[in-house]
């Protein structure tokens, strides 16, 4: 099934469902019945357009559970075959660009290496390349200063050329499979960095996620790719492209007999300043969080020190090590608290086990 709505889709043109209907849509978002008490609160904010075509979609899902340890080891296709793989894959994702993925993404490979995690990356935004560029400045970093720094596999994987639309996403999954299957067993973790926009190649990263981290800017132009709003009121007026695309991935993998992506949704750029744009966003962001089925984290503050790092390939994490030779701000402190919080939230270390034994 793809997805039900198009864009632009009007509350007028779809009936609303019972009360009934709307608890048990927001008890299958929530994957328990812990916010059965919710439509009231949701009444407001989701038109019965938006409530008949999820529902749609969440109705074929009566087993969700959550990512975590006592999950099966999952299979990709390689040139030789199906293989069961023994990597997590850790998507970061989201149609709007600028929104600090590629940040978000190093961090993340350099933090689980210092965890003692067998890291991966895959880049794939063939064109800004801001991944590859990283990990460049950081080896010549260690060329010229001699000083030994984890770093993890890297690759990148352009975009297929071919102008025939499903010859090129069938390549596009092909190809992603393959790259994944070659670490299989030399990683525990593979941070797939996908380039800005819903293409092939980033639909096919999200069809393998295990975890999709969606870094998102502190605005609602930012939360336009999810949902739609009306200034004032916040009625949903429609859903956003990357949304669909998300749900159209989802029930593809349930129709392939998949689990479901852990979704986590990642505040970046704080400002300190507290204001009536950041308070509404903050509430809506709340509110359509178990409807939407997405772990919000509160997450990164708007800081120099990231741009700072990237020109030399260095992360907060390589604040630990003193020959790295950073010193040390409180707000450098302050944001590698952030980012281990938010590695923590993954809860990758304990995890890894259950993909090793499985294998």
């Amino acid at each position: 099934m793809g997805s039900p709505l198009p864009r632009g889709t009007k509350s007028s043109d779809r009936g609303a469902p019972s009360r009934g209907s709307l608890a048990s849509v927001i008890a299958l978002f929530s994957g328990d019945g812990r916010c059965l008490d919710a439509a009231d609160r949701f009444q407001k904010y989701l038109p019965p357009f938006l409530i008949t075509g999820i529902a749609q979609i969440s109705a074929s899902w009566d087993d969700y559970r959550p990512w975590g340890p006592d999950r099966e080891p999952r299979a990709v296709i390689t040139a030789g075959g199906w293989v069961t793989r023994k990597t997590h894959i850790v998507v970061v994702g989201n149609e709007k660009g600028g929104t600090g993925k590629t940040t978000v993404a190093m961090h993340m490979a350099i933090g689980l290496l210092f965890r003692g995690l067998r890291v991966g990356v895959i880049d794939l935004d063939s064109r800004q390349q801001s991944l590859s560029r990283y990990l460049a400045n950081r080896r010549f970093w260690i060329e010229d200063t001699g000083i030994d720094l984890p770093a993890p596999l890297h690759r990148l994987i352009p975009a297929s050329e071919n102008n025939d639309r499903r010859a090129a996403e069938a390549e596009d999954r092909r190809v992603l499979a393959e790259a994944v299957g070659d670490w299989n067993g030399a990683c525990d973790v593979t941070v797939l960095d996908c380039a800005a926009g819903s293409g092939s190649l980033a639909r096919a990263a999200h069809g393998l996620a295990d975890i999709l981290i969606t870094p998102l800017n502190d605005s609602f132009l930012d939360l336009d790719p999810l949902l739609q709003f009306r200034p004032g009121s916040f009625q949903v007026l429609a859903l956003g492209g990357y949304f669909e695309m998300l749900w159209s991935v989802r029930n593809d993998r349930h129709q392939a007999g998949a689990d479901p992506f852990e979704w986590i949704v990642l505040r970046n750029r704080l400002s300190g300043l507290i204001d009536q744009n950041k308070r509404n966003l903050s509430h809506v962001l709340a509110r359509i969080a178990p409807v939407m089925r997405f772990q919000l984290v509160e997450g990164l503050g708007e800081r120099i020190i990231f741009r700072q790092l990237f020109q030399q390939g260095l992360t907060l994490f390589d604040s630990d090590e003193p020959a790295a030779g950073i010193t040390a701000t409180p707000s450098h402190d302050a944001a590698r608290k952030e980012m281990r919080l938010l590695l923590d939230s993954l809860d990758l270390d304990n995890n890894i086990p259950a993909f090793e034994a499985g294998g």
